[in-house]
This record gives C-alpha cells, sequence and structure tokens, in this order.
C-alpha cells in the first residue's frame, strides 16, 4: 500500500519521529497517566537536598518516567546524565561514569600519551637532533577509592554545569553486592551536605520473592 504524493523516504522520516517503540519516552505528552507523579518529582526535585527513588517491575516505564521528568525540570538544554548498571558494576565504577559523562568521549577514547623526546636523524653519515612533543594524553575520571573520592566527583559534575544537573543511575538493583550497596547508601546520605546543584534519580527494580 502506499500514499499518493509521499514517498517511502517521507513515510520513513514520519515513522522514525513519531513511532519508536523501543525507545524510552523523554517527553511529557507522550507518557500517559503519570501527570501526578511527574508533578511529585519535579517538587522534589525542586528542594535541596533531596534524592528520587523510582520502583517498579522491570518494564513498567522506569526509565522514561525518570528521563521524563530529568527533561521536564531542566529542559533539553541541559541533558541529564544517564549511567546503567550491569552485573559486573561496582560502585566506584558507576561513581566513575557519572564523572565520564561530562568528559566528550572521544577525549575519552584516545590512546594515553607517549612522553616527548630527542630524535637522532643521521642522514649521509650527518648527524642531527630534534625535540620531538608527546601526544595528548586521554582524559578520564579515575575510580573513587573513597568516599570522599566519590563525592569529588560530584563536585566536579556540579562545576560542570551551571544549572541543575539531574544523575539518572538505571537498573541499581543488578548490583547484587550487599558492601557495594551500603557504599551507594552512604554516598547519598552525603550529598547534600556538598551544597551542589546535583540530584539523583535512582531507578532499581522491585525484587519478588518466590
Amino acid at each position: 500500500m502506499s500514499l499518493r504524493g509521499v514517498t517511502d523516504e517521507d513515510l520513513k522520516a514520519v515513522l522514525s519521529e513519531n513511532l519508536t517503540p523501543s525507545d524510552s519516552i523523554k517527553t511529557r505528552e507522550r507518557l500517559f497517566g503519570r501527570e501526578k507523579t511527574l508533578r511529585t518529582i519535579d517538587r522534589a526535585f525542586a528542594s535541596p537536598g533531596r534524592q528520587i527513588f523510582i520502583f517498579g517491575d522491570r518494564g513498567v516505564g522506569k526509565t522514561s518516567l525518570a528521563l521524563t521528568a530529568a527533561y521536564l525540570h531542566t529542559g533539553i538544554e541541559n541533558l541529564p546524565v544517564y549511567v546503567m548498571c550491569g552485573k559486573t558494576n561496582n560502585f566506584g565504577q558507576t561513581i566513575q561514569a557519572i564523572g565520564n559523562a561530562l568528559i566528550p568521549v572521544e577525549q575519552r577514547m584516545e590512546k594515553p600519551s607517549s612522553g616527548g623526546g630527542f630524535n637522532f636523524n643521521l642522514p649521509g653519515g650527518m648527524g642531527g637532533v630534534g625535540l620531538s612533543g608527546g601526544t595528548q594524553s586521554a582524559a578520564a575520571i579515575p575510580v573513587p577509592q573513597s568516599l570522599n573520592e566519590a563525592l569529588d566527583i560530584i563536585r566536579y559534575v556540579a562545576a560542570k554545569r551551571n544549572t541543575t544537573t539531574i544523575v539518572i543511575v538505571d537498573e541499581l538493583e543488578r548490583i547484587d553486592s550487599t558492601p557495594e550497596r551500603e557504599k551507594f547508601a552512604e554516598f547519598i546520605r552525603n550529598i547534600p551536605e556538598l551544597n551542589a546543584n546535583v540530584r539523583l534519580e535512582l531507578a532499581p527494580q522491585i525484587r519478588t520473592v518466590a
């Protein structure tokens, strides 16, 4: 079936813009039935020191709710920081990812620098010497080794943005280690002491017991 006056490319563009079943929702008009929750989250964001936990079973739309709430509060000009937890992640790696999100990926992926040095050239038996500069080192946030270093990363994130920054930590439940979870709890308790304009949205899945 074809539409008169509409090319395949036009149709693909319309579908791509309006039909995104596999993509998370990020705008209020496409998130149905969550107006009350969005208002509650937005008010909590406006309160200094408040952090947000969004609980729910897998597939109920926690990520879409978190993203929509973040865009609603800060606008598209100040994109939220989004990090995903995995089975192999620990507390330090997750906090490292938050800091690294503020560094352009091309800078983080470049090879580490090699130091400068002297070059010796001997064309035709004649000696020569020159100085070569080192290549630029890759920029990356190190894995924090203590609570204070983890909080320093939040200070860094706040310093890189002039307005409120919302950090979404998704699928927190995939980190199984109890000691690592306790590090998150201590970390969250201390964030209000920083007076940093950063808010956390944590989206763990509800665990059910058979």
